[in-house]
């Protein structure tokens, strides 16, 4: 029993969510159009089950490059109407359009000249004669047996409000990077952050030429404590050195003179790199293939920095 009532359940709203997309009409172009003018921010404000979906409305609208914020409508009667600007717009959440503190503040918010889009379930309610725009998110019914408690309608207000926020994205050209750079902590922020948001920039310290002596690539391995010196050759990428080149070299040579010892003769002849516009993800993915814990960053005719396992482990990407 408890299985196909969470079907019919889902079922239910999906339904209410199909039928509201086909109610959308050109007039929703201009009020994206009017919102990505926008010079304020964009306030949403609800009461109750309307509350708490207009709370995550704004934090998608915000998540996603469009400046918001939540003003709960009772709060806002109480106080905090002076939270609202004439340059903002608001987007005002009330199934039956009828909330009394709702329709106070978008009294006020008109005033103002403050444009008001209404998600309501009443398109010829007070609320929907206030507004500006109207997105109408009426259902047939809600998703439980007894047709009362806030399920589809709700479930329709969010998806609206989606709507809102996914086509101001876009029309924004809010990328990947932008994302990342909203989601710094986030699980999809650190999916998202790049190689060259952590690299070590290349500098004298970590590289050194063909010709130069161990010694000195030693002293600089010790100075920068990275394990590892990139080898070039006029600017080009040739090989690198690791502490454990050195050991090696020592242990297997029986000769401690590293002054006059080149590092060409001991240097690995393929070290591994990683594009710079890539997730840093994928980086991990290479170090373990590879079985190496560090990478140059480097393209085809250019090399950038270096990224170490530990820069990624600071970053909580692993």
């Amino acid at each position: 029993m408890s299985l196909e009532t969470a079907k019919s359940v889902l079922q239910k709203e999906s339904e209410s969510i199909e039928r509201a997309a086909k109610r959308l009409s050109d007039d929703f172009e201009s009020c994206i159009e009017y919102l990505f003018e926008l010079k304020g921010k964009v306030i949403v404000c609800g009461l109750g089950k309307s509350g708490h979906v207009g709370g995550k409305i704004a934090a998608t609208l915000s998540s996603t490059g469009t400046s918001s914020f939540f003003l709960h409508a009772n709060e806002a009667v109480h106080g905090d109407l002076g939270m609202i600007q004439p340059s903002d717009a608001m987007i005002a959440i009330s199934y039956s359009g009828k909330t009394p503190e709702l329709i106070e503040v978008c009294k006020y918010a008109k005033r103002l000249g403050v444009y008001i889009i209404a998600i309501t379930g009443v398109v010829d309610s007070p609320l929907a004669q206030i507004a500006s725009f109207v997105l109408d998110g009426s259902v047939t019914s809600e998703a439980d047996t007894l047709d009362l408690a806030p399920s589809s309608s709700s479930t329709v207000a969010m998806a609206l409000g989606d709507a809102l926020a996914i086509s101001l994205m876009e029309k924004r050209g809010f990328d990947s990077d932008g994302f990342a750079s909203l989601h710094p902590r986030g699980s999809l922020g650190i999916q998202l952050t790049k190689v060259s948001s952590l690299m070590r920039p290349l500098s004298d310290e970590l590289k050194v030429s063909l010709n130069s002596a161990v010694s000195e690539c030693l002293e600089k391995m010790n100075h920068t404590n990275f394990g590892v010196i990139g080898v070039f050759d006029q600017n080009k990428l040739v090989g690198c050195v690791t502490d454990g080149d050195v050991r090696r070299y020592l242990l297997q040579s029986n000769n401690s003179d590293l002054v006059n010892v080149h590092v060409s003769s001991i240097m690995g002849k393929n070290p591994k790199k990683i594009a710079m516009d890539l997730p840093a993800i994928n980086a991990v993915k290479v170090m373990e293939e590879h079985k190496v814990t560090t990478l140059f960053v480097a393209d085809a005719d250019h090399t950038f920095g270096l990224l170490r396992l530990h820069d990624l482990m600071e970053a909580k990407i692993v």
